[in-house]
């Protein structure tokens, strides 16, 4: 994400890049970007569970670079607040992004990520579009929905 900001963003002064979390890249990352980046990233490092909401709430967009994942909370507390989500197919995304709706699934490569970031600070998706959109899918993540899901494995081990 680095070098995709500094070939396309770094001199666009309405685009700031943060980046939360303290995975085994940081250090990598924050070497990298000061070599090569002039508008430095805002590196947060891991974020205290309870300032998500705001955190993410006050974005215009998440976007998740993310090599592995099983299943990214991120992608459902974002669409949950309205916030479009960018991410590429990791773990169980697809079933919950929905391309042009509530945010976009895109290749592993600078140029998907960048037109999909492109796309939605061009025609921006409202808080309302993406919750209205994301009607379905934040259903799956319902206490009612999930403990059903459990209660029906129980059931099939006959436990």
């Amino acid at each position: 994400m680095i070098e995709l900001w500094s070939e396309k963003f770094e001199f666009d002064s309405k685009v700031k890049l943060i980046i939360a979390g303290d995975g085994e890249q940081k250090s990598k990352l924050i070497d990298l970007s000061n070599e090569l980046l002039h508008n430095k990233p805002i590196f947060l490092g891991e974020v205290n569970p309870e300032n998500i909401p705001t955190l993410i709430s006050s974005s215009n967009m998440v976007v998740l670079a993310s090599k592995h994942e099983a299943s990214p909370t991120v992608v459902k507390e974002s669409i949950s607040l309205g916030i479009p989500i960018i991410s590429n197919k990791v773990g169980d995304v697809e079933d919950y992004v929905l391309n042009g709706k509530n945010g976009y699934i895109v290749n592993k490569d600078y140029d998907a990520y960048f037109n999909a970031i492109k796309n939605l600070l061009d025609n921006p998706l409202s808080k309302e579009e993406v919750l209205k959109n994301s009607r379905e899918q934040l259903e799956q993540c319902s206490v009612e929905h999930v403990s059903n899901q459990y209660m029906n494995i129980y059931r099939r081990l006959g436990v």
